[in-house]
Protein backbone atom coordinates (compact mmCIF):
# COMPACT_ATOMS: atom_id res chain seq x y z
CA UNK A 1 0.00 0.00 0.00
CA UNK A 2 2.70 2.52 0.78
CA UNK A 3 4.86 1.65 -2.43
CA UNK A 4 1.40 2.52 -4.34
CA UNK A 5 0.65 5.95 -2.56
CA UNK A 6 4.51 6.67 -3.37
CA UNK A 7 4.32 5.65 -6.69
CA UNK A 8 0.59 8.27 -7.30
CA UNK A 9 2.28 11.16 -5.50
CA UNK A 10 5.82 10.89 -7.40
CA UNK A 11 4.61 11.40 -10.78
CA UNK A 12 2.94 14.25 -9.91
CA UNK A 13 5.47 15.28 -7.50
CA UNK A 14 8.30 15.46 -10.70
CA UNK A 15 6.22 17.16 -12.50
CA UNK A 16 5.90 20.41 -10.34
CA UNK A 17 10.09 20.30 -9.71
CA UNK A 18 9.77 20.66 -13.35
CA UNK A 19 7.20 23.36 -14.07
CA UNK A 20 8.85 25.15 -11.46
CA UNK A 21 12.50 25.25 -12.69
CA UNK A 22 10.58 26.04 -16.49
CA UNK A 23 8.91 29.08 -14.33
CA UNK A 24 12.00 30.15 -13.06
CA UNK A 25 14.20 30.06 -16.11
CA UNK A 26 11.41 31.65 -18.48
CA UNK A 27 9.48 34.53 -15.83
CA UNK A 28 7.45 35.89 -18.81
CA UNK A 29 5.75 32.46 -19.37
CA UNK A 30 5.80 31.71 -15.57
CA UNK A 31 2.14 32.23 -14.83
CA UNK A 32 1.37 28.98 -17.45
CA UNK A 33 3.82 26.93 -15.24
CA UNK A 34 2.52 27.81 -12.40
CA UNK A 35 -0.99 26.97 -13.11
CA UNK A 36 -0.08 23.76 -13.84
CA UNK A 37 2.05 23.00 -11.05
CA UNK A 38 -1.18 24.39 -9.26
CA UNK A 39 -3.34 21.18 -10.76
CA UNK A 40 -0.65 18.37 -10.12
CA UNK A 41 -0.97 19.53 -6.67
CA UNK A 42 -4.33 19.24 -6.71
CA UNK A 43 -3.91 16.06 -7.80
CA UNK A 44 -1.02 15.64 -4.55
CA UNK A 45 -3.78 17.01 -2.51
CA UNK A 46 -6.53 14.35 -4.06
CA UNK A 47 -4.67 11.69 -3.62
CA UNK A 48 -3.41 12.40 -0.06
CA UNK A 49 -6.99 12.99 1.74
CA UNK A 50 -8.02 9.74 0.14
CA UNK A 51 -4.82 7.83 1.81
CA UNK A 52 -3.45 9.92 4.28
CA UNK A 53 -7.08 10.62 5.43
CA UNK A 54 -8.18 7.39 6.78
CA UNK A 55 -9.27 7.27 10.32
CA UNK A 56 -10.55 5.09 12.46
CA UNK A 57 -14.32 6.06 13.20
CA UNK A 58 -15.38 6.89 16.67
CA UNK A 59 -18.31 7.58 16.51
CA UNK A 60 -20.91 5.37 18.54
CA UNK A 61 -22.55 2.24 17.30
CA UNK A 62 -26.48 3.04 17.16
CA UNK A 63 -29.45 2.05 15.60
CA UNK A 64 -30.01 3.81 12.17
CA UNK A 65 -32.49 3.82 9.45
CA UNK A 66 -30.62 3.38 6.02
CA UNK A 67 -33.35 4.70 3.47
CA UNK A 68 -33.05 7.99 5.81
CA UNK A 69 -29.32 7.98 5.29
CA UNK A 70 -29.69 7.02 1.35
CA UNK A 71 -32.19 10.23 1.33
CA UNK A 72 -29.62 12.60 2.71
CA UNK A 73 -26.84 11.16 0.35
CA UNK A 74 -28.95 11.75 -2.42
CA UNK A 75 -29.88 15.90 -1.49
CA UNK A 76 -25.97 16.04 -0.54
CA UNK A 77 -25.18 15.06 -4.48
CA UNK A 78 -28.63 16.55 -6.04
CA UNK A 79 -26.67 19.11 -7.66
CA UNK A 80 -24.35 16.89 -9.52
CA UNK A 81 -28.02 14.81 -10.45
CA UNK A 82 -29.19 18.01 -12.08
CA UNK A 83 -26.17 18.92 -13.67
CA UNK A 84 -26.56 16.07 -15.95
CA UNK A 85 -30.18 15.45 -15.85
CA UNK A 86 -30.35 12.17 -14.65
CA UNK A 87 -33.18 10.23 -13.63
CA UNK A 88 -33.28 8.86 -10.25
CA UNK A 89 -35.62 6.03 -9.31
CA UNK A 90 -35.53 5.11 -5.66
CA UNK A 91 -37.11 2.71 -3.53
CA UNK A 92 -36.77 3.10 0.06
CA UNK A 93 -38.25 1.22 2.45
CA UNK A 94 -38.28 3.19 5.56
CA UNK A 95 -37.26 0.83 9.23
CA UNK A 96 -34.30 -0.45 7.26
CA UNK A 97 -32.53 -0.61 10.17
CA UNK A 98 -29.37 -1.40 11.41
CA UNK A 99 -26.85 -1.34 14.51
CA UNK A 100 -24.13 0.60 12.69
CA UNK A 101 -21.61 3.66 12.71
CA UNK A 102 -23.56 6.00 10.66
CA UNK A 103 -20.48 8.04 8.69
CA UNK A 104 -19.47 4.49 7.60
CA UNK A 105 -22.59 3.51 5.81
CA UNK A 106 -23.07 6.95 4.60
CA UNK A 107 -19.86 6.23 2.90
CA UNK A 108 -20.89 3.24 1.25
CA UNK A 109 -23.92 5.19 -0.25
CA UNK A 110 -21.92 8.18 -1.57
CA UNK A 111 -18.96 5.99 -2.76
CA UNK A 112 -21.30 3.55 -4.81
CA UNK A 113 -23.83 6.86 -6.11
CA UNK A 114 -20.88 9.42 -7.07
CA UNK A 115 -19.65 6.21 -9.23
CA UNK A 116 -23.07 5.78 -10.64
CA UNK A 117 -23.21 9.64 -11.41
CA UNK A 118 -19.97 9.47 -13.13
CA UNK A 119 -20.45 6.64 -15.34
CA UNK A 120 -23.78 7.35 -16.76
CA UNK A 121 -23.95 9.91 -19.44
CA UNK A 122 -26.00 12.88 -19.65
CA UNK A 123 -29.58 12.46 -19.79
CA UNK A 124 -29.14 8.80 -17.96
CA UNK A 125 -30.64 6.80 -15.16
CA UNK A 126 -30.01 5.55 -11.60
CA UNK A 127 -31.13 3.29 -9.70
CA UNK A 128 -31.29 3.01 -5.75
CA UNK A 129 -32.94 0.92 -3.26
CA UNK A 130 -32.87 0.64 0.14
CA UNK A 131 -34.84 -2.63 2.14
CA UNK A 132 -34.81 -5.64 4.93
CA UNK A 133 -33.14 -8.47 3.34
CA UNK A 134 -31.08 -11.48 4.47
CA UNK A 135 -27.54 -12.76 3.86
CA UNK A 136 -27.07 -14.15 -0.01
CA UNK A 137 -25.52 -17.19 1.87
CA UNK A 138 -26.87 -17.36 5.10
CA UNK A 139 -30.82 -16.61 4.16
CA UNK A 140 -31.36 -16.61 8.27
CA UNK A 141 -28.98 -14.00 8.56
CA UNK A 142 -31.35 -10.72 8.99
CA UNK A 143 -29.67 -7.19 7.37
CA UNK A 144 -30.30 -4.41 4.99
CA UNK A 145 -29.74 -4.78 0.91
CA UNK A 146 -28.51 -1.59 -1.00
CA UNK A 147 -28.89 -1.94 -4.29
CA UNK A 148 -27.25 1.01 -6.90
CA UNK A 149 -27.66 0.90 -10.36
CA UNK A 150 -26.92 2.85 -13.80
CA UNK A 151 -27.43 2.80 -17.46
CA UNK A 152 -23.66 4.36 -18.23
CA UNK A 153 -21.38 1.96 -20.42
CA UNK A 154 -20.59 -0.76 -18.02
CA UNK A 155 -17.78 -2.83 -16.62
CA UNK A 156 -16.07 -5.14 -19.01
CA UNK A 157 -15.95 -9.20 -17.20
CA UNK A 158 -11.94 -8.46 -17.47
CA UNK A 159 -11.94 -5.32 -15.88
CA UNK A 160 -14.63 -6.92 -12.82
CA UNK A 161 -12.27 -8.81 -10.77
CA UNK A 162 -9.89 -5.51 -10.63
CA UNK A 163 -12.71 -2.59 -9.73
CA UNK A 164 -11.96 -3.26 -5.97
CA UNK A 165 -8.40 -3.21 -6.12
CA UNK A 166 -6.73 -0.04 -4.72
CA UNK A 167 -5.29 2.81 -7.26
CA UNK A 168 -7.39 0.57 -9.69
CA UNK A 169 -9.71 3.32 -11.84
CA UNK A 170 -10.82 3.52 -15.67
CA UNK A 171 -11.63 7.15 -14.54
CA UNK A 172 -8.32 8.60 -15.78
CA UNK A 173 -7.49 12.08 -14.31
CA UNK A 174 -10.40 12.27 -12.30
CA UNK A 175 -10.49 9.38 -9.98
CA UNK A 176 -7.78 7.67 -7.54
CA UNK A 177 -9.47 4.05 -7.43
CA UNK A 178 -9.99 3.88 -4.08
CA UNK A 179 -13.43 4.51 -4.07
CA UNK A 180 -14.73 0.92 -4.65
CA UNK A 181 -11.48 -0.53 -1.98
CA UNK A 182 -12.93 1.66 0.76
CA UNK A 183 -16.67 0.43 0.13
CA UNK A 184 -15.30 -3.00 -0.07
CA UNK A 185 -13.26 -3.23 3.03
CA UNK A 186 -16.24 -0.88 5.42
CA UNK A 187 -18.40 -3.38 4.51
CA UNK A 188 -16.21 -6.83 4.99
CA UNK A 189 -15.64 -5.11 8.10
CA UNK A 190 -18.72 -5.22 9.04
CA UNK A 191 -19.49 -8.62 8.12
CA UNK A 192 -21.57 -8.19 5.18
CA UNK A 193 -20.70 -8.83 1.16
CA UNK A 194 -20.82 -6.72 -2.11
CA UNK A 195 -21.72 -7.64 -5.44
CA UNK A 196 -21.54 -6.51 -9.21
CA UNK A 197 -23.51 -7.73 -11.92
CA UNK A 198 -22.79 -5.33 -15.25
CA UNK A 199 -23.79 -5.38 -18.93
CA UNK A 200 -21.83 -3.58 -21.90
CA UNK A 201 -23.93 -4.66 -24.61
CA UNK A 202 -25.23 -1.49 -26.28
CA UNK A 203 -28.86 -0.26 -25.18
CA UNK A 204 -28.52 -2.51 -22.21
CA UNK A 205 -25.55 -1.52 -20.79
CA UNK A 206 -24.97 -0.58 -17.16
CA UNK A 207 -23.84 -1.80 -13.78
CA UNK A 208 -25.52 -2.93 -10.55
CA UNK A 209 -23.98 -3.01 -7.27
CA UNK A 210 -25.68 -4.58 -4.05
CA UNK A 211 -24.40 -4.57 -0.96
CA UNK A 212 -25.65 -6.54 2.06
CA UNK A 213 -24.91 -5.26 5.49
CA UNK A 214 -26.06 -7.66 8.38
CA UNK A 215 -28.08 -5.87 11.33
CA UNK A 216 -25.59 -6.42 13.88
CA UNK A 217 -21.95 -4.89 12.73
CA UNK A 218 -19.35 -7.79 13.33
CA UNK A 219 -16.87 -5.39 13.98
CA UNK A 220 -16.21 -1.97 16.33
CA UNK A 221 -13.59 -0.44 14.83
CA UNK A 222 -13.50 -0.23 10.80
CA UNK A 223 -11.07 1.84 8.69
CA UNK A 224 -13.16 5.19 6.77
CA UNK A 225 -11.82 7.03 4.62
CA UNK A 226 -12.73 11.23 4.85
CA UNK A 227 -13.52 12.17 1.34
CA UNK A 228 -15.33 10.31 -2.00
CA UNK A 229 -13.41 9.05 -4.76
Amino acid sequence: MAASVAHEINNPLEAVTNLLYLAKRNPEGAGEYLDQADEELRRVAHIAGQTLGFYRDTGDIAWIDMAEVAEGVLRLYEVKLNEKRLAVRKKLQNGSRLRARAGEMRQIISNLLVNAIDATPAGGQLVIKVRLGSDWKEPARPGVRITIGDSGSGIENRNQKRIFDPFWTTKKSTGTGLGLWVTRSIVSNSGGSIRVRSCIEPGRSGAVFSVFVPTQAEVEETVVVSKVG
